[in-house]
């Protein structure tokens, strides 16, 4: 996971976000994706935009088709049967902007089944991620980040996928501030009349 301040050297800021840049991945719910291919397609550039919420927000993918025997790594602790759920074997992007925007967290996790996401690292994988950064800004959070878009050897490592061809796409965030409501009660009744 990538912990920044705005004082660490990054390639990438939030002053060159420019949505007509990007490809978008419309969710239909508070929560888009944007992202292209840069450095000659070498790198995956997204934006994941989280509408009312100052909490977390992620994106995940994995490629359409993707047997459900891929829940069977790192050990042989899942019988990798049955239908794959939208949540199997997703490589995931999660980050969280601190409320002043001075400093974010970025990391990149990998889900093999319906638990919580855990670093790569967690299941033998390393971290893709080349830059990371976060904002908070006109009642969203931001997270813009680079990933190499495939395993420069070619090989395959637990915990990633390729950002190419047909994927699957998944996406969460934290609370959404439009969610806290309060009330006081004026009044309240106990037992008969």
């Amino acid at each position: 996971m990538l912990k920044i301040t705005r004082t660490t050297p990054c390639p990438i800021t939030f002053q060159k976000f420019n949505p007509a840049n990007y490809e978008k991945v419309a969710t239909g719910g508070t929560v888009d994706f944007y992202w292209r291919l840069v450095n000659d397609d070498a790198e995956v550039e997204g934006v994941i935009v989280g509408r009312n919420t100052r909490s977390y927000v992620a994106v995940g993918w994995r490629p359409s088709g993707t047997p459900s025997s891929c829940k069977k790594f790192p050990d042989d602790l899942h019988n990798g049967r049955g239908r794959i759920h939208p949540m199997d074997c997703m490589d995931v992007i999660v980050g969280a902007v601190h409320s002043d925007s001075s400093s974010y967290r970025v990391g990149d996790y990998y889900t093999r089944d319906r638990s919580t996401p855990q670093p790569d690292s967690f299941y033998g994988g390393a971290s893709d991620l080349t830059a990371a950064f976060g904002w908070y800004e006109n009642g969203a959070t931001h997270i813009m980040f680079r990933k190499r878009a495939s395993k420069a050897d070619g090989t395959k490592a637990y915990g990633d996928h390729d950002f190419a061809g047909t994927m699957d796409c998944i996406w969460a965030h934290g609370r959404c501030v439009c969610a806290f409501v309060a009330r006081s009660v004026t009044q309240l009744k106990t037992g008969p009349n």
